[in-house]
């Protein structure tokens, strides 16, 4: 237990200075020197004591009084082995005094000699069974020693013998905690703290006490008002704020438990718990950098801590920096080697890293650790999705969810195995775990009206909202004019730079952009839960195309800025995409290299066959004018302000060729010939071991036949470039 807890037992009991003398003649007349002693004693004077009980020790050597004080004055100035030693000549002084053998216990126990304490205390309980104090010190030591229920024995009898005694009924409580009964602990808490109703000191500390108890009980509400109230007596207390944020923190009360964990460094700014506590804490609250901050000073505090750099390296990750978040995990399993939840973050980084074999390893190592951990086995389902084997996957997601069966990131990828084999029902189902699974990043609304689950709509007003990526976006919304004919009036709200786009789509009546301030409507769905709703299948995808299309006027700019000059008449206008954002967590996987891309086109198709249009965004644009000599391609996407301006850019165009990302979408949902370019282990929506793809007929699909063979891919685009020139 905490520091807290000694100054629990301690407060209010009396100094250990119990005198027993058996009546005897004092030659030395030493009653005064005694006194005077004492006195110093009692006002913490204890070199002056000292000097007094020598005084009289070099008149007397077999004083038992002044030997018994000399020890007990050793001690409390922290001079343990010379404390053991007079007390030892004490005990041998008056051998059937238990009050001796006590305080030699209490030396004892200080020196860390438990074994010896132990005997000292039950030989004082010998002595005189009533002894009390004896009682309580062979319970504390017994406690030391970890021998729970040998300490219980002696500590419940304690309190029914002494009913009115608060430390009896501390200690219990103590011990309790310890043992896992926190329910119990609590009423042996209250007890105490009642019996403190004039001890200030003392309520604080059983306040501070009576919180954690609280809290392990899962009484949060309780917890944060004991602890309020602890603080208020010791408002210069970092414990009690570190405690009171540890249950604001499981109460799910992030800005009171972000307060609570600062009040606390500004007390203790060197508490590397309460800086990894409060990153924890700002990690959920979606402020990474601020977390970062945190553990780096945790670590710099602890640097060997494997906990805090296990939180760092899972820190680093989410902010994509893989190679410092290995780094951390990899110094982490080397203090703690046998850490399953070290093994199963590390794996998960080299997954993600594109080393399944190597993650492999470490999940298995891992499961076998702690085989009652859903998170490993669900991991072991992502390691097996990521090889392209779904099938395989599914127990993996089952079992986890059998140790777990609320967990959100089980159910989730579950759904996408499912998805992926064409088990749409259940998938979709499973699908709506999506909002509790944390490392999505997503945040649902949460609106007092009902979510439409199909029903007929008789008029009523509908919110249609977008959730996620730009792509999920475009896919879903070819249900709109499906809710609008169940009889809806379709409220539209996508991410800003959708809005003109979606400007002509059917079935919308108003539209909206995320952050706009919405009318008044009666139901809402977000767009990935419309498959539910019309209880989807992969023969009943709405596939009509295009079901979105460009404004003219941006068909007409995009026209004039290139246009299909009359010596290119026979060109092939091929619009393309290699790479997707850099820091979504599957990015590794679905990006390849423009010049992968280049190299399996060019020994196919020549410059007078194709003229290419680069479609891309971002950064990966920059790897256009790292090329060599020898290709041309117009960057003809950089300028686009919104997705309406690339749609009319695209239907400029004979074909695009996309990896996995919006683009790949929009041209699909435009109707216009595209090519996804899709990993061995692709994205649900493109399904398994087909080339087509039910959710948009225009597309076809080129797939890496083994892990990270995107130079195979763009081999065969090349030859499928060079049979569509053939046929033009």
């Amino acid at each position: 237990m905490r520091e807290r807890k000694r100054r629990v037992q301690d407060a209010g009991q009396q100094r250990a200075i119990e005198l027993k003398p058996e009546p005897r003649a004092d030659p030395s007349d030493s009653r005064e020197e005694l006194r005077a002693a004492l006195q110093h004693q009692a006002a913490g004077r204890l070199d002056d004591a000292a000097v007094e009980y020598q005084r009289i020790l070099d008149r007397d050597p077999q004083h038992p009084e002044a030997t018994l004080l000399l020890g007990i004055a050793a001690r409390e100035s922290g001079l343990i082995a010379p404390a053991i030693e007079v007390l030892s000549a004490a005990v041998r002084l008056q051998p059937q005094a238990a009050h001796v053998h006590w305080n030699l216990g209490l030396a004892l126990r200080k020196a860390g000699d438990l074994s010896a304490a132990e005997r000292c205390f039950r030989k004082a309980l010998e002595l005189r069974e009533t002894f009390r104090d004896a009682q309580l010190s062979l319970g504390d030591v017994l406690v030391e020693q970890e021998r729970w229920a040998e300490a219980r024995t002696v500590f419940e009898p304690l309190t029914e013998l002494h009913p009115d005694w608060l430390l009896a009924h501390a200690r219990l409580g103590d011990l309790l905690v310890r043992r896992g009964e926190a329910a119990h602990a609590v009423a042996s808490y209250e007890r105490a703290l009642a019996l403190a109703a004039s001890d200030a000191v003392a309520q604080a500390a059983l306040l501070a006490n009576l919180g954690l108890a609280l809290q392990r009980a899962h009484r949060l509400d309780d917890a944060i008002a004991v602890l309020r109230r602890a603080a208020l007596l010791t408002p210069d207390s970092a414990e009690v704020y570190r405690n009171l944020g540890e249950a604001y923190a499981r109460k799910g009360n992030r800005p009171e438990a972000i307060r609570a964990y600062a009040k606390s460094l500004q007390r203790n700014a060197d508490d590397a718990s309460v800086h990894n506590n409060l990153a924890n804490t700002l990690i959920a609250a979606g402020r990474r950098a601020e977390a970062m901050e945190h553990y780096r000073k945790a670590l710099a505090l602890k640097p060997n801590d494997p906990g805090i750099l296990r939180n760092l390296g899972n820190a680093l990750v989410s902010a994509n920096e893989l190679e410092e978040a290995g780094r951390h995990y990899a110094r982490g399993l080397e203090l703690a080697p046998g850490s399953a939840e070290l093994l199963n973050s590390y794996a998960s980084l080299l997954l993600r890293q594109n080393h399944p074999d190597a993650a492999e390893a470490l999940y298995r190592r891992s499961v076998e650790l702690d085989p009652s951990s859903p998170e490993v086995h669900s991991n072991l389902g992502t390691l097996e999705m990521r090889r392209g084997r779904p099938a395989a996957a599914v127990p993996h997601y089952e079992h986890a969810l059998r140790l777990k069966p609320d967990s959100a990131g089980a159910h989730y990828n579950l759904s996408l195995c499912l998805l992926m084999q064409g088990e749409y029902p259940r998938g979709w189902h499973e699908h709506e775990w999506r909002w509790g699974f944390r490392e999505l990043g997503m945040r649902q609304r949460h609106f007092s009206q009902p979510l439409w689950h199909g029903e007929p709509l008789h008029g009523a007003r509908i919110l249609l909202e977008a959730e996620q990526g730009f792509g999920d976006t475009l896919q879903f919304v070819r249900y709109v004019p499906l809710v609008a004919a169940r009889g809806g009036e379709v409220i539209l709200q996508v991410q800003p730079a959708l809005r003109r786009l979606m400007e002509n789509l059917p079935g919308v009546s108003q539209l909206f952009a995320v952050g706009d301030t919405l009318p008044d409507f009666a139901w809402q769905c977000p767009l990935m839960s419309l498959p539910r709703a019309f209880a989807t299948t992969v023969h009943t995808i709405p596939r009509s195309v295009p079901y979105l299309s460009a404004a003219a006027a941006d068909r007409a700019r995009m026209q004039g800025l290139w246009p299909r000059r009359d010596d290119q008449q026979q060109l092939l206008r091929v619009g393309i995409t290699w790479a997707g954002n850099p820091r979504t967590r599957t990015d590794l996987t679905r990006s390849m290299p423009l010049q992968t891309l280049l190299d399996g086109i060019r020994h196919s198709v020549g410059p007078r066959e194709v003229e290419l249009f680069s479609l891309q965004q971002g950064v990966a644009a920059d790897q256009i004018h790292q090329l060599p000599e020898g290709w041309s391609i117009h960057d003809a996407c950089r300028s686009c302000a919104d997705f309406a301006e690339t749609a009319a850019l695209i239907e400029t165009l004979d074909l695009v060729i996309a990896v996995d990302t919006a683009v790949a979408h929009l041209a699909g949902a435009l109707g216009k010939p595209v090519w996804v370019l899709v990993a061995y282990a692709s994205d649900w929506r493109w399904m398994m071991d087909r080339e087509d793809s039910p959710w948009y007929p225009t597309a076809r699909i080129f797939r890496q036949a083994a892990l990270n063979d995107w130079p195979g891919v763009a081999e065969r685009v090349g030859e499928a470039l060079m049979q569509r020139c053939e046929r033009a």
